[in-house]
């Protein structure tokens, strides 16, 4: 991974509970872990918007070391990650929208 760029918008965030912040430090682990692990060159973007929901979204772009397939099936990090999330009232998306571009969007209530 060559360029790493975050965004954070929003208020203040010291009123966010100590399992939310574990849980968005776990988010941001997995995305660019997944990226490092899965994706070769390119660049990955991590946005935090903090308003009626926090929301994350890591987008990594560049081209996949295997075949795609379907990402919350394939390991246990996007899937375990996927059940803690909804565990706290979230939700977890990913979406491709081409060979060369992945998101992982996380959502979690305030």
């Amino acid at each position: 991974m060559a360029d790493v760029s975050t965004t954070v918008n929003g208020p203040d965030l010291t009123d966010i509970s100590p399992i939310q912040e574990l849980l968005l430090e776990r988010v941001v682990m997995e995305g660019v872990t997944n990226a490092a692990q899965h994706r070769t060159g390119g660049r990955l973007s991590i946005r935090c918007a903090f308003g009626d929901e926090i929301v994350v979204t890591i987008v990594s772009f560049g081209a996949p070391e295997r075949p795609v397939l379907d990402d919350l099936h394939r390991g246990h990090g996007l899937r375990g990650l996927a059940l803690d999330v909804t565990r706290c009232g979230g939700r977890l998306t990913t979406r491709r929208k081409s060979a060369k571009r992945f998101t992982i969007e996380v959502s979690l209530p305030r």
